[in-house]
């Protein structure tokens, strides 16, 4: 509600009072929910606001959870990267798109969200990796302090061997940071040569 009303202030007649930022009319209202049926009222009738933004249809406008203005429209960009970061975050497999159930919550969230196939989810998720690194790279390049690598290996419970390549480093809040780099899959036997070309290949990675 607030990217649409200045934040409440108390005025000389001593009532907490909100302005519109469209058509600068005063409204009384606060944070209190008691208090702010008159500004959501007004939210859906200023004349300023219809009038500049008449080339999108105000029926698609509504209040999302956090009280802001929102069109209905779905942003399928946006739904696919949430996807993508579920499957990583949650270990999910990519057949997980194509499960019947997955597939009525979000037609039932949104009829017009469009649900990716197996085959769209590997390649969002592909490209999400790639976004991520470049990223990733982007920001380091700017780090006013020196990177610190460190490399680390160990062996799963299914006695599969991995290793990886992290970065240490303090940004400009003075805060440490530590970003990891890269992993690999990495059988015994551990030896330092072995590593040292692992290493090496994260590397010459572009």
């Amino acid at each position: 509600m607030w990217n649409f009303f200045e934040k409440p202030a108390t005025h000389s007649d001593g009532k907490v009072r909100s302005k519109c930022k469209y058509c600068l009319q005063d409204y009384v209202g606060d944070d209190n929910k008691n208090e702010t049926s008159t500004l959501q009222c007004h939210m859906g009738k200023c004349d300023v606001y219809l009038k500049t933004h008449s080339n999108s249809d105000v029926g698609n406008i509504i209040l999302d959870h956090a009280r802001r203005l929102r069109t209905k429209k779905i942003d399928q960009s946006v739904v696919y990267e949430m996807i993508s970061m579920m499957i990583v975050e949650h270990d999910l497999p990519f057949s997980f798109v194509e499960h019947r159930r997955f597939k009525e919550l979000l037609q039932y969230l949104h009829p017009d969200v469009k649900v990716p196939s197996r085959r769209v989810a590997t390649m969002n998720v592909n490209n999400l990796y790639d976004f991520k690194k470049k990223k990733m790279k982007c920001m380091l390049s700017k780090v006013p302090s020196r990177i610190s690598l460190t490399f680390d290996v160990w062996t799963s419970c299914t006695s599969k061997g991995y290793i990886s390549l992290t970065a240490h480093y303090v940004d400009a809040n003075w805060k440490v940071n530590s970003k990891m780099l890269n992993f690999s899959h990495f059988p015994p036997p551990h030896l330092r040569r072995e590593m040292a070309k692992v290493i090496y290949g994260f590397f010459l990675e572009e």
